[in-house]
């Protein structure tokens, strides 16, 4: 992706940090390209790439998920989202099911 994530999800650099559960160090590191995510972090930056990707449609949708769940304190509060959905209209999570991650491409952020 040629845009830089974070920017394309609106974030400051703290939100986007609280997001991943990283310090902002090692997040200006990752976007210099001196290091790359690893471990959860590069599996959320591949699964966000690829929704983005397969539904570009639902970016706005996407970017309200993504910030609330900064906001309140990253991957926690965004499954208790995603599952409060689930609760509401299960067919809702039949899109989100068809999403499989890739390896996220170098220029990710």
């Amino acid at each position: 992706m040629e845009t830089n994530l974070r920017s394309l999800l609106r974030m400051t650099e703290e939100e986007f940090c609280r997001l991943l559960n990283t310090d902002l160090r090692t997040l200006r590191r990752w976007e210099a390209h001196q290091t790359v995510p690893q471990g959860a972090a590069l599996q959320t930056l591949a699964g966000l790439e690829e929704a983005i990707r397969r539904h570009p449609e639902k970016l706005d949708f996407l970017i309200d998920y993504i910030r609330s769940a900064s906001a309140v304190g990253g991957l926690s509060y965004l499954l208790v989202r995603l599952f409060d959905d689930l609760i509401k209209d299960p067919t809702w999570w039949e899109t989100l099911l068809t999403i499989k991650p890739s390896p996220p491409e170098p220029n990710l952020l």
